[in-house]
């Protein structure tokens, strides 16, 4: 598959199947219940593996316990791999100002938000064929096996991957941006007005982030070079 039908396969890839997609969104609208997270987290790996296996379509939802323990091992390793962004975040936040002696809010400034998006944007190298590589491997190590992963880059071609991780990071950034900015409430706080609108938010919010995370699932299995033999 070359560079542009990937993209054309993963971003049309979560409309196969639109009542698996309303599954995938109910599952992260319960998270708050956290077993319901775990299993989409889960339902996400399925995911990359039915893409691995050249599958089209979203997998369904047989054995949707046996999504729990991968979805445990998908958060913990986004979570190791967002400690970066979060020291940098936590860092702009509480950045100290000798002269005022107080603590000043930065992220709000442009080049700091620029700062996360290329700390980000470096993770995310290591991470995506990191993720792929888990799946694949079926060992929760195999996400942090930096040897393997670097000659797995080396296998795609530099150029190529980061040109991949490139447009795929502008993707989700757009994405996100969407959602942080165009559908911010913009009412009084503490109005019946103001309270829709978070609904509506949070709805919306549910919908473009499952979306996205379809998507990036579908670009992991893609990317990832099955036709590297074991031990070359």
């Amino acid at each position: 598959m070359n560079f542009k039908d990937v993209f054309i396969d993963s971003l049309s890839y979560p409309f196969t199947d639109l009542k698996r997609f309303i599954v995938l969104l109910l599952l992260f609208l319960g998270s708050f219940l956290l077993i319901p997270a775990l299993v989409g987290y889960g339902y996400l790996l399925k995911i990359i593996d039915h893409t691995m296996k050249g599958k089209s379509g979203l997998p369904d939802y047989d054995k949707a316990g046996d999504l729990i323990v991968p979805g445990i091992k998908y958060y913990v390793i986004n979570l190791i791999y967002g400690i970066p962004s979060l020291i940098i975040a936590f860092l702009l936040l509480n950045r100290l100002d000798l002269n005022a002696l107080s603590t000043t809010l930065t992220l709000t400034n442009p080049i700091n938000m620029i700062l996360l998006m290329i700390v980000g944007f470096l993770v995310s190298i290591v991470f995506i064929i990191g993720l792929a590589n888990m799946v694949y491997e079926k060992r929760f190590m195999a996400a942090f096996d930096f040897k393997k992963i670097f000659h797995l880059i080396n296998k795609i071609g530099w150029k190529k991957y980061l040109a991949y991780i490139l447009v795929y990071s502008l993707i989700v950034n757009i994405i996100s941006l969407f959602t942080l900015t165009l559908l911010m409430p913009t009412i009084n706080p503490g109005s019946l007005g103001n309270i829709f609108y978070y609904l509506i938010f949070t709805a919306i919010n549910i919908i473009l982030s499952s979306y996205s995370r379809i998507f990036g699932s579908r670009f992991k299995g893609l990317i990832y070079p099955l036709e590297m033999k074991e031990g070359e």
